[in-house]
Formats: C-alpha cells, sequence, structure tokens
C-alpha cells in the first residue's frame, strides 16, 4: 500500500484512490533507455566479475562460461558453450585453423565465424588473433565520439578530444594512447569485426573504477568519471542530477543529446555481450515488481533490426510470466523454452530461478529518419543485415528545410506514398524500412510464438523533420492484417506513432509557423488514414503537440490571414473525429526532460496542459518511456514504492494534471483497453460504432476551410438534394458536423464567393467524379436560389479553376517553374492582368534567371506578377533584374533587333509591380523600383499574406502541391473575375473575362497619336489570340513537354509586316540575350526522339547556337518541324515514367554510394558502363545524371515500344538486376575537350574516352577527397572485371587499357596533390586496392610501356619537392606500407630494357 501521509489538499483522495490500485501498465517504454547511470556503470561497466578483462580469460572455466555466444543457424539455437571455447581459443593459436573434422560441430561454428573475410584487412593494420583478439568488451571509438557529442568528422581529432576529456595525458606517464585496432566477436551482428577503440580494462584505470564516485579526488578522474555517467543519463555535466540550466541544453536537442548520446556505449556492450540484454530484462522486471501499486504488464520498443535476429529474439523472451505460463498450458501453442534459458547457469548474475510477474511484450521499433525522400530506388541489405541499410539523402538539417521552403511539397509527398497505398502500388519512400519488416516476417517461421511475444510495430527517432509514416505503405497495412487474422492470430496487434513529440512549434504570429502546421498536418494526415485502413489497434506517442491543434482558435490568433489556417482548422476538425479511439501516451518525465513549454504550453509545476484531452474524450495513458536515461526513481512526495510507472501517477496528481478520480480512474483502465496483448487488450470488443463515412484521399488535393464547408452545407444545402448524382454534397456531408463548438473568423462573405470555387476545383481533383462529365448539374442544384448571380458565372469558374489546375497541379509540371495569367476588365474597358507563378524547389534552373525570364518576357498585357519560391536572395535578385534589362535595352547595332526586344519584352512599355513571397527567410524584404517600369515588392507582409492588390487574403482554401502557395492564390483571385462579369453582364462591348488585352496605360477608347485605332486595335489582339490559340492547342495534342527553352508564348515577334518566321527577322545574338539560351548539356531526357521548333535556318543557326559541328555524331539525333519551340514530344503514356525519372536522378557517384554494395551492384556497374559505352560510341556524349526506378509492367512496356525500331535511337533507359530494376539516363555530357590537369589527353582513343568518363563521373576529379577516394578504389577494385568486360564490348577498346587509364587518371591526379604524413596513406590505400598482386602490377607496367606512360609515372613517384611523394616525410610513411612493395616492382617492371623488348613484341603484333 502506498504510504500517502505527505498528500495534501485536493490530491490526498487521488493519491488515497492510486494506492488501492491492484495494478498499473506501462505501455510506453523503450529497453534500451532502461536502467540508470548507476546501474550500467557500477552494476556492469565497473564489475570484473560481469567483464571480465583479458588476462582472466586464460582461465578455462572462464572462457567457457564468458566467451562468444554464437548461434547455430540450422537447429535454431547456441552452440554448446565448450564447442565455441575451444574454436576460439584454436583461432588465437592457430589463424589458419586445426584440420576440422568436415560435419563436425567445430567444423560449423569455425565456418560461422568467416574468418577470411578478415584477412585482407587484419594484413594491412597487421594485426594477428593472437595478440588482437579480445574477449574484454572494447569500447568503438565511433561510439565513445558519439557518447561524448562529438561532431568532427575527424577520426583522429576525435580520439585527441577523448583522451583529453578522459585525461590520458594527465594521468600516463609517458603518453600511451589507449586506443588501438581489436579483433572482436560482435554477437548481436554474429560476425567477427576490426574494431578501433578501448577495452573497458583500460577505461576502468581512466574513470579509477575501484573507486565510488564521491570518493574520488583526483579531479581529472572525476571529470573523467562525470562523462561516462553522461554518457548513460542526462545529468549535469560533474554527473550529479540535473539543474533548471541544464534541462535547456536537453530540449529540442533529441538528436544528439538523446540519440544517440545516451545509447552509444551500450551498443558496445551488449554488442559483444548478449548476456546484458537479460541481465537489463531482469533488472528492470524485478523493479516494476517493486512498485506500489506494481506493474503487472509493459510493452517494450526494441528495434526492429534487433528483433529480426533470432539469437537476440531468443534471449529477450526467455523470461515467462505467471500468466504466460498459464497461457501456454491453456493453448495450442508449444511453450518452448528457450535456447539462452538453458545457458543462465553459465551467468551467475542472472537469477536462473527468477520469478516473473509482470508480462511483457515487444513492439518492433523502426526509425522514422530510416526513409527516402529523394525517390530514388532504397538499397538493399549488405550480406542480408537489415542494419546495414542505411538512407543518406536527406540529413536532419535538410529535411527540417524541407518543410520550411516547400510545405506544399512535403505534404504532397506523404500523400503520394498514401494513394499509392491505395491502389496497391509499391512505396519509393519506405522501401527501406520495408525490407526490415520483410526481415522481420522472416523470423516469424522459426519461432511458433513470436507473434505472442511481439505485439505491434513503433515508428521513432526524433520527429524533428521527419512526420512521414511508413506505416501508411500497403506492405505494413497487409502485415498487420495478416497477424490480425491468421488462425492463431492477435486481433489486437498494433500500431504505435511517436507524433506531435519533437516538434518546432513556433508562434502563430512568426512566418516560420508554417513549418509547425506542415509538419503536423502530415502527421494526422498519416494518422487518419491508418485509422481508416485498420480501424483500431492505433496508439500515439506522447502527441502533446495535438493540444496545440485542439485549442486552436482562430477568432483569438487570428491567423486567418495565412494559408495555414486552412490546415489548422482542418486537423482540428480530423482530430476531434479520430481521437476518439486513439490513445494519446503522455509520458511527463520523458516530455519534461526533452521538450520545451512551446510544445508541452504547461505552466508553474504543472508540466502539461492536458485539460483539453479531457474535455474532448481523447483516452490518455500515462507511461514512463526511457526509465533510466531519466530515472524516476521516486515520486516527488518521497512515496514509498513511488518510482517508474507510479511515479509518473503521482507526479501527475501532485502537478493538477489529473484533477478527478474521473480522470485517474479513466487513465488507468485506458492502458488496459488499449493494450495491444491478444489476451489482456479489450479494444476489439468494444469497437462496434456505426462505420463513418470515410475521408478520401487523391492528388492533387485542394484542403477546404471547415468553416467553408459548413457555410456551404447550411446556405446552398438547406436541403438535400434528391435527383441526380451529387459527389460535391456527399463530399461536403461527410466532412460536416464537428463545428459545433468552433468559431472561425473566415467571414461569410468569403465563404459565398470561394463557393463555385470550392465545387469546381473540388471536381477537378477527384478522378472518380471525371464520369460525371460537368459539375454544371451539381452547380446548378447548388446556387439556383442565388441572390449573387452565382449561378452565371458557371463558364467563368470552371474555365479559370481547369487553367489553374492545368498549370499548377497536374502531375506532369511539378518539377517545372508554373505560371498562369489572369485578366480583369473594369467597367471603363481598363484592365489588370495577374500573372501567378511558381519556382518549385526541385526546379533545377536557377530561382534568379526565371524570375528574371518571367519579369522581362512578360508581355505589355501583365501588369502584376505574383510570384512564390522557396529562397530568395533580396540583394542578388534586384542587381540580377537591372543587369538583365541594361544587357536587353543597351548594346543593339541593329534597329530591326532593338524592333524585336521591345516587342518581345526586351524593354517594358507599361509598369510592372512584382510581388515575389519566398517560404524562408521571410523577413528579408524589398521594396524597389528598377528602370521605371518594375516594382519590386519582396515578401510584402511576411506575418500574414496579401492578395495581388495588397489587401489581406482570408484564405478558405489551401491547395496541396509543389505549386500550392499560386494555386491558392489564384484561386482565391477567381471571385474577382467574377464579380466583373456579374457588373457587366449587360455591356455588348464588355470582353469576355480572361481575354487577353494592351494594359490601360498604352490604350484607350480614344485614338493614340491619331494613328492606332481601338477597332485595329481590337483586330489585332483578336488574332493575337486565335494564334496563340492555336499554339497552345497544338502543344495539348502533341503532348508535350517543354523543357528549358522559352514557350511559344514568349518566341520573337516584330511589328514588321514580314512574316515574323521569317529568317530574315530573326537575329541570332539578340535571340541569345533574349532567352539566355541554356548550354545543351542541361537538356533533360537527352536521349529521346527530338523535334526542333525554333524560328531560324536548321542548316546553319541552331548547331551555331549550341555549338554542335555538323560533322558531329550529334547532329543526326535533330529532326526540325516549323513551330517555335524546342519540345521533347513525348506521348502521353510516358510522361509518369519521365516525371519519376527527372524527380529521382542523381550523379553517378550518388548513385554508386547508395547502391554499390547491394548484393545487385554489379549488376548495376555493368549497365552503367554498358550505357556509357554506348553513349559514346554513337554519339560522342555520356550520362551526365541517371535515375534508378523499380522495374513494373507498365514500364516494361513502355520500355518495349521504345525500342521499336521505328524510333532509331539510342534508348537510355536499361533494365538490369533480372529485369527488376531501370537505370534511366535524365542528362547527358559532350565529351570534353582536353582538361587543362591532364597532360596525357587521348579523345581519339575509345577506352580512354570510357575510362575518362567512368573516372570523372565517380570521382568528380577528387580522387583523394573523401568520398570519392573511397568511390574511387571501390571501382578499382571490386569492379576490374566489370571494367574489362565494358573495355571488350567497345569495338576500338582495348580491355586492360580501359582499367589502365582508370588507375593512371588518379595517377596523374597524384601528382598535382600536396601529401604530409597523414594524407600520404590515402595514396597507398589506392595502390594497395588497385594493385593488389603480381599480375596486376605486370599488367599495368605493361599498359605504362605500351602508351609511352612509363616516364610520366615514374616522375610521379621520384618528385623530391616537399609535399610529394618522393619526398622524406612522405616516403618514410610509404616504406611503412605495403604501397612501397608495389612501387619497388613497378619501378623493376618499367626499366629500359624491358620496355625496349616490350616495345619490339609490340610493334611485331601490330605489323
Amino acid at each position: 500500500m502506498t504510504d500517502t501521509t505527505n498528500a495534501t489538499g485536493p490530491s490526498l483522495s487521488l493519491h488515497v484512490e492510486l494506492s488501492k490500485q491492484d495494478e498499473l501498465y506501462d505501455l510506453h517504454t523503450h529497453l534500451m533507455g532502461m536502467g540508470s547511470a548507476d546501474f550500467w556503470i557500477n552494476t556492469i561497466l565497473l564489475n570484473e566479475t560481469i567483464l571480465p578483462i583479458n588476462k582472466h580469460f586464460q582461465d578455462d572455466v572462464i572462457r567457457k562460461r564468458l566467451g562468444p555466444l554464437i548461434w547455430d543457424k540450422n537447429s535454431n539455437a547456441f552452440y554448446a558453450r565448450e564447442h565455441v571455447a575451444t574454436v576460439v581459443y584454436n583461432l588465437r593459436e592457430d589463424p589458419n585453423g586445426p584440420t576440422y573434422i568436415p560435419g563436425s560441430v567445430h567444423k560449423a561454428i569455425f565456418d560461422e565465424l568467416h574468418i577470411q573475410e578478415l584477412g585482407r584487412e587484419m594484413d594491412h593494420l597487421g594485426l594477428s588473433f593472437k595478440e588482437d583478439f579480445s574477449y574484454d568488451v572494447v569500447l568503438k571509438r565511433d561510439d565513445l565520439k558519439k557518447a561524448f557529442s562529438l561532431s568532427n568528422s575527424n577520426s583522429d581529432v576525435v580520439q585527441m578530444i577523448l583522451e583529453e576529456r578522459l585525461g590520458v595525458y594527465e594521468q600516463t606517464e609517458p603518453y600511451r594512447s589507449p586506443f588501438k585496432h581489436w579483433i572482436i566477436f560482435n554477437a548481436r551482428k554474429q560476425k567477427l569485426e576490426i574494431v578501433c577503440g578501448m577495452t573497458v580494462e583500460e577505461l576502468r584505470k581512466l574513470i579509477d573504477g575501484e573507486s565510488a564516485m564521491e570518493h574520488i579526488y583526483n579531479p581529472v578522474q572525476r571529470d573523467a568519471r562525470a562523462h561516462i555517467i553522461n554518457a548513460f543519463s542526462m545529468c549535469n555535466a560533474d554527473g550529479t542530477l540535473p539543474r533548471s540550466i541544464d534541462y535547456h541544453s536537453f530540449r529540442g536537442q533529441f538528436t544528439p543529446e538523446f540519440y544517440p548520446r545516451r545509447f552509444a556505449l551500450k551498443d558496445s556492450l551488449y554488442e559483444q555481450r548478449l548476456d546484458l540484454l537479460a541481465l537489463l530484462l531482469q533488472h528492470v522486471l524485478q523493479r516494476y515488481m517493486t512498485c506500489s501499486p506494481p506493474v503487472t504488464y509493459c510493452e517494450f520498443s526494441v528495434g526492429v533490426g534487433d528483433l529480426s535476429k533470432p539469437w537476440i529474439f531468443d534471449i529477450l523472451s526467455s523470461f515467462l510470466s505467471q500468466k504466460d505460463d498459464a497461457y501456454f498450458k491453456e493453448s495450442s501453442l508449444p511453450n518452448t523454452e528457450t535456447s539462452f534459458r538453458k545457458l543462465i547457469k553459465d551467468f551467475p548474475w542472472l537469477k536462473s530461478e527468477f520469478v516473473n510477474v509482470v508480462t511483457y511484450r515487444f513492439l518492433a521499433g523502426f526509425n522514422r529518419q530510416c526513409i527516402n525522400l529523394t525517390d530514388v530506388a532504397n538499397n538493399d541489405p549488405v550480406n542480408g543485415d537489415p542494419d546495414d541499410i542505411e538512407i543518406e539523402q536527406y540529413k536532419q538539417e535538410e529535411a527540417i528545410q524541407l518543410l520550411a521552403k516547400a510545405p506544399q511539397e512535403a505534404i504532397h509527398r506523404m500523400l503520394s506514398e498514401i494513394i499509392k497505398s491505395k491502389e496497391g502500388m509499391p512505396s519509393t519512400r519506405f522501401e527501406s524500412l520495408e525490407k526490415k519488416l520483410e526481415k522481420l516476417e522472416d523470423v516469424e517461421k522459426k519461432f511458433v510464438n513470436f507473434y505472442h511475444w511481439v505485439v505491434g510495430l513503433d515508428l521513432c527517432g526524433d520527429e524533428l523533420g521527419y512526420p512521414y509514416c511508413p506505416f501508411v505503405s500497403k506492405k505494413f497495412i497487409r502485415h498487420v492484417n495478416k497477424v490480425r487474422n491468421a488462425n492463431d492470430g492477435n486481433p489486437n496487434y498494433g500500431l504505435r506513432i511517436h507524433g506531435g513529440e519533437n516538434v518546432a512549434a513556433v508562434n502563430s504570429t512568426l512566418p516560420g509557423y508554417h513549418l509547425f502546421v506542415s509538419h503536423m498536418y502530415i502527421v494526422v494526415l498519416s494518422i487518419q488514414y491508418l485509422q481508416q485502413e485498420l480501424k483500431h489497434g492505433i496508439r500515439i506517442g506522447h502527441g502533446v503537440a495535438f493540444d496545440i491543434i485542439l485549442n486552436y482558435n482562430e477568432e483569438k490568433e487570428n491567423p486567418s490571414q495565412r494559408k495555414s489556417s486552412v490546415l489548422m482548422a482542418e486537423m482540428k476538425r480530423i482530430l476531434k473525429k479520430i481521437l476518439k479511439t486513439i490513445p494519446v501516451e503522455v509520458n511527463i518525465t520523458s516530455n519534461y526532460y526533452l521538450l520545451g513549454q512551446s510544445v508541452r504550453r504547461g505552466n508553474g509545476k504543472k508540466t502539461h496542459s492536458l485539460k483539453t484531452f479531457f474535455d474532448v474524450g481523447i483516452p490518455i495513458v500515462l507511461s514512463t518511456d526511457n526509465d533510466g536515461i531519466w530515472p524516476i526513481d521516486q515520486c516527488l512526495l518521497k512515496h514509498v514504492g513511488h518510482h517508474s510507472v507510479a511515479a509518473e501517477f503521482c507526479r501527475a496528481i501532485y502537478s493538477g494534471i489529473i484533477i478527478n478520480e474521473g480522470n485517474l480512474g479513466n487513465v488507468i483502465k485506458n492502458s488496459k483497453t488499449y493494450c495491444f496483448d491478444k489476451e489482456l487488450g479489450t479494444l476489439r470488443q468494444t469497437d462496434t460504432k456505426k462505420k463513418e463515412p470515410e475521408e478520401e484521399f487523391q492528388i492533387p488535393m485542394v484542403v477546404l476551410h471547415p468553416k467553408l464547408i459548413s457555410y456551404i452545407m447550411k446556405t446552398f444545402y438547406k436541403v438535400a438534394p434528391v435527383n441526380g448524382n451529387n459527389p460535391f454534397y456527399e463530399y461536403c456531408k461527410a466532412r460536416n458536423g464537428e463545428l459545433t463548438d468552433d468559431k472561425y473568423e473566415l467571414s461569410d462573405e468569403k465563404c459565398i464567393a470561394l463557393a463555385p470555387v470550392a465545387l469546381a476545383i473540388t471536381y477537378l481533383t477527384h478522378s472518380e467524379w471525371a464520369q460525371l462529365n460537368s459539375c454544371k448539374p451539381e452547380y446548378d442544384i447548388m446556387f439556383a436560389n442565388s441572390q449573387n448571380n452565382q449561378s452565371k458565372n458557371f463558364e467563368t469558374v470552371r474555365k479559370e479553376c481547369k487553367n489553374i489546375y492545368n498549370k499548377f497541379m497536374k502531375g506532369n509540371v511539378i518539377n517545372l517553374t508554373a505560371d498562369h495569367d489572369m485578366t480583369i476588365t473594369e467597367d471603363d474597358n481598363s484592365f489588370t492582368s495577374v500573372k501567378f507563378m511558381s519556382i518549385p524547389p526541385s526546379s533545377e534552373i536557377s530561382t534568379l534567371k526565371q524570375i528574371a525570364e518571367q519579369v522581362t518576357q512578360s508581355e505589355n498585357k501583365v501588369s502584376i506578377i505574383f510570384g512564390f519560391c522557396s529562397t530568395l536572395d533580396i540583394k542578388e535578385t534586384v542587381k540580377y533584374l537591372k543587369k538583365k534589362l541594361e544587357s536587353n535595352n543597351t548594346g543593339e547595332t541593329n534597329q530591326e533587333g532593338r524592333n524585336a526586344l521591345s516587342t518581345n519584352s526586351g524593354t517594358i512599355k507599361s509598369k510592372v509591380t512584382v510581388y515575389l513571397h519566398s517560404n524562408l527567410n521571410k523577413y528579408a524584404y524589398a521594396d524597389a523600383t528598377i528602370d521605371d517600369k518594375i516594382t519590386l515588392k519582396i515578401n510584402y507582409h511576411p506575418d500574414k499574406r496579401t492578395n495581388c492588390d495588397e489587401e489581406t487574403e482570408m484564405h478558405a482554401l489551401y491547395v496541396i502541391g509543389p505549386h500550392g502557395s499560386a494555386a491558392t492564390a489564384a484561386l482565391h483571385h477567381i471571385p474577382k473575375l467574377m464579380d466583373t462579369c456579374t457588373s457587366n453582364s449587360n455591356d455588348p462591348q464588355q470582353q469576355r473575362p480572361g481575354s487577353v488585352g494592351p494594359s490601360s496605360e498604352n490604350y484607350s477608347n480614344k485614338p493614340a497619336d491619331g494613328n492606332n485605332k481601338p477597332k485595329a486595335d481590337n483586330n489585332e489582339r483578336k488574332d493575337d489570340n486565335n494564334q496563340r490559340k492555336d499554339d497552345n492547342n497544338q502543344r495539348k495534342d502533341d503532348h508535350s513537354l517543354v523543357l528549358m527553352l522559352a514557350s511559344s508564348e514568349t518566341v520573337s515577334r516584330t511589328t514588321n509586316t514580314s512574316d515574323p518566321k521569317s529568317d530574315k527577322c530573326f537575329d541570332l545574338k539578340s535571340y541569345k540575350r533574349l532567352h539566355i539560351v541554356p548550354s545543351f548539356e542541361q537538356l533533360i531526357i537527352p536521349f529521346l526522339r527530338m523535334t526542333v521548333n525554333i524560328p531560324f535556318s536548321p542548316n546553319s543557326d541552331f548547331y551555331e547556337l549550341y555549338g554542335i559541328d555538323k560533322s558531329s555524331k550529334l547532329h543526326t539525333k535533330f529532326d526540325f518541324k516549323d513551330a517555335y519551340t524546342l519540345s521533347y514530344h513525348i506521348d502521353q503514356e510516358y510522361e509518369m515514367l519521365f516525371d519519376d525519372a527527372i524527380h529521382s536522378q542523381m550523379d553517378w557517384s550518388t548513385l554508386y554510394r547508395d547502391f554499390g554494395t547491394n548484393t545487385w551492384s554489379n549488376d548495376l556497374i555493368s549497365t552503367i558502363f554498358q550505357m556509357a559505352s554506348d553513349s559514346l560510341e554513337k554519339y560522342d556524349v555520356y550520362p551526365a545524371r541517371i535515375a534508378l526506378l523499380h522495374t513494373t509492367s507498365e514500364r516494361t512496356n513502355l520500355i518495349k515500344k521504345l525500342k521499336k525500331s521505328t524510333y532509331n535511337i539510342l534508348v537510355p533507359i536499361k533494365e538490369f538486376n533480372n529485369e527488376t530494376k531501370l537505370l534511366v539516363c535524365t542528362q547527358i555530357q559532350r565529351f570534353p575537350c582536353k582538361p587543362s590537369n591532364i597532360e596525357f589527353w587521348n579523345k581519339d582513343e575509345s577506352s580512354f574516352k570510357l575510362a575518362y568518363v567512368l573516372w570523372i563521373n565517380f570521382t568528380h576529379g577528387k580522387p583523394f577527397t573523401s568520398p570519392y577516394c573511397e568511390l574511387n578504389n571501390s571501382i578499382v577494385v571490386y569492379h576490374t572485371d566489370k571494367l574489362l568486360e565494358v573495355g571488350k564490348q567497345c569495338k576500338q577498346a582495348a580491355a586492360d587499357d580501359v582499367w589502365g587509364y582508370v588507375i593512371f587518371l588518379t595517377v596523374n591526379e597524384a601528382a598535382k596533390e600536396t601529401w604530409n604524413p597523414i594524407t600520404v596513406n590515402k595514396w597507398c590505400d589506392f595502390l594497395y586496392d588497385a594493385l593488389p598482386n603480381n599480375e596486376s602490377i605486370e599488367k599495368f607496367s605493361a599498359f605504362l610501356s605500351k602508351h609511352n606512360l612509363v616516364k610520366t609515372f615514374k616522375s610521379v613517384l621520384e618528385n623530391t619537392s616537399p609535399g610529394k611523394l618522393r619526398n622524406d616525410e612522405q616516403y618514410d610513411v610509404i616504406k611503412k606500407r605495403k604501397a612501397y612493395k608495389i612501387q619497388t616492382m613497378l619501378s623493376k617492371a618499367c626499366q629500359p630494357s624491358k620496355l625496349l623488348f616490350e616495345r619490339f613484341l609490340i610493334h611485331r603484333v601490330l605489323n
């Protein structure tokens, strides 16, 4: 019974009620976050009984008892200890191993060690098993780096800092580094490894392991001990309990202060000693049992990589509870004793007779940061180990920047995954985590009771920048349903999503508010979809940021002037609906350590504000999270038995989070109701509510403000329509009814104005509604009794919405700059034309250039440009625009050229106001006039959104997509067209809204200068409109994807009566300046058949413009037709494939770094080499950027069509890996002229050309700079056979020459390096990798002789200048490495006598 004597006031009754409870549950905790610093350091690290040092292992008993735990994959059990001890002992005495009898257990264990894989590295580092194998745990240098929160990438500097902090320099006389290379057995991965680190024995000396902290009087050793304490728990710098100021260094610093800092040394410990996992587990269970009330059930989150390893799962499932025993006796499942349970007697500190009353289960934890945000195919696991899968395309800072600079695109990416899941398509972003799921399912086959222990999945890791949820993938959803519906399945099998935890809760008055909103909308969208698919079994970890959304009050916070207000209102509606059956796991102590007040929203002693959760009826569960990293040893009132979960409840009562018995009872009940255990959970029995209408997900998606939906329902659908199919009505009806207590600032007038737009754009974004042909019938129903003439505006609304949809929202424009013009005609026949513009962050053309193009190429009809981009340099933008205008207005010697520029926008006659908005650096502001014609306003009113009339815009809808801002602004602009249409509907002279006309400044109803008559002007405008319409139709029919060059709407037109297409009217220099023609190398999908539609002679001007020699192979690639653009005419069926390719493209080095170690890497390398060889041979070009995609049946059919002879083109799409993957070339480079740094250039030799292409693409010309040095060495070492194979396939290339040139290009670069005794090791590594044996040395010397490169090579080796290879400083290092032997052999092989003889042989062969 809990002591409640210290409780006072209203909380006393709650403490009494808590003390009456028989049991508590802990549903949210991470096993490796358990155990305090005292447990890890005093119980384990400093305990020589548990962690003996190397000399103790000379004792046979200790060696047999504590030697490596090696798993027998055939019998699914650990090998007997005495057999393992014999093999390891023999290995130290004889590294080649004694002659074991084939089939014997010793032979099997020896084979499991894969010793041959270490041979080369051991030889390289001079290691032996006898001297350098460690039984003692080695704390890896990399793990110590993380544990000490060091960020330096240089390993030598890291070691220096570690030695400084551990007091090595002050405690050892003379200085002796505790760090060295060791051979260890990594029991976690079941393989031998070579690591750099220090043994536990060395660490004990440095931190005075024989004394308690309070008895260490040496300040150096005290500081060193404090550092180690901080590696396990979040403490003050001196190792004591944290002070108030210390929390500020923890909060918002999930990475790296929480993870990986407080986990890294635990990895080093249990990787080598798996029995420590069992010790940790027993310690935690014992701690639960001594709580008051006791904890009788818990769910540990354990990394999926560990649970996927049978040997780890065997250990973790070794301690059955009393309830488990009873369950197995009653059920058909066998209660198989684990293999590790039989070995417990070998570990005296483990209680073999341990009586466990705590039922514990596991959730498989998936790291949310292991996702792919770049749309490329993900890595396969190396050697089948899912822990080796790493996704490095987006670091955390880059992921945060994506949400900040392109929130609509970030949401769009998550929404795309949801759509793929709905349609049963494979995921492109979550593939690496899906592979880990497959590994988990493989283990299930080896343990019949696997899902008795594993009851769900957990999405964990630092949420900041990573709101994306892989569980929406179809593979994850199928997995959950499969486990639930199996014959002996678990209907409660569920998902926990860490969400609303480490979030940038930016204040709503700040420009960065959209970072918080976009992040949380992705989280909410994912949970909403999962609930729709799975119905139950979902929990939210932490979720404190949801309180911010649920307390969102638009009237008080007044953020309706921003687009994000729509998403906030929508999230509030969704959460009120879905969280009624989704519990939120609140971890008070964890949140206090890691989350600031901006997220928790507490005050005073009340650390959290959960009142809204209770009021709305959201189930709350209290848990511990990581009771060890922040030890929950005692409640604030010092009640006996109040630690762990009991202390969390006490804290909730004391601080006023739980304020009445109803709250307390519900929280305790919720943990039992919503647990995922098959027998204990009760949610499935209570989940019997009437089915709710399903929410819809589509791309593109337009989010309607809940107030707009509510207004439409109560105003335009007072009576439900009874005739016809009315999907928009059903759509609004499904979303209405959650707003009874919510008040929004959005006005009724705004709702009236945008209701027609909402209907039209919603129809366009729902492909399943397309069968209705038109939204006109439902439009007529909605506005049949309207007082505002909306019924007359149907054509205007439908047309503009369709234009906005096509320009900004269709899939084939998401990576391209997009713009759309809208014109408002006034009563006096004057008008204002607005160009809405969007530059996506994924665009490869510079933002400055695109802005300049839009401004200077805008015809006189445009008076406002309203543009959006991700980020913007204010000074550079103004400077660039001025320079651009000056270059367009000066330097023309040809009057015709000046006329052409004047009419084609080189000189702007009318004034243009340019509004630019950037998501980043919103406070950077500019208000400048350029050339008296352009007024530039950047980030006008950054804290709110104004429209193009500088009026505050109240937003009622939000477009999700890369061009979402521009599309949202344009849709809100449509009502102004409707106003003019309505007010001038009786004027027969009134132009139709949206038509093109001159600006009011240059034209009126009166003749100008007595020459230009209105009638003529109207005819001219009519002709121009017709021409424009024809051009647009032509492009539409061809399904052209126009890239890079000017569109037909901005092509040169003159006022001369001559034919505008005539060559006489075209000036090449003017055209170059006007259009800023990009280099030919930047063309996308270069090998597709291209149709050149450009207004100059196909025989001269085009090739001159692009610098293409008519005699070159590339000349045959072009087919001219008469029009105005250079287009890639892509059939509509190919658009999706090319969108995927462009969005996924990367350079060679990135491709190889991410995929070069896969099981299919040989196929990948061979395919890249072959693609380069083919393109060089046919066109003297090579792939510069490549996309890696999965093969699908649809893509396979498209490739077959492309390969038909009718195309007569080199197809840069190659299938490999048994036709399961595709390589697509997306960008090319012409083979270059001679670079200044390569003296032996030989561009006429095909083997050299191929070698140079391979070398420059993999190394970027920097073969001794990380990471390119590693890539260079890997290519030479592991893919020599592919180099030779491709060389043989080249018609004029010698196989050995391709290989030789790749090596010699690196040698040539070495001559230019300035070496020092440290960096020269990279040269030694290269030689050792490139020429590892006598055969390769002989082959390379023959290559040097054949191409007269011996003298050049020897000059590199013999240069004695400072910083060169033969200088004494460098040479002393080389002589200690195997590179010295290689250099010596090469020098001998290249002796003059031998060279003469080889040249004679070559001469004989050639003749």
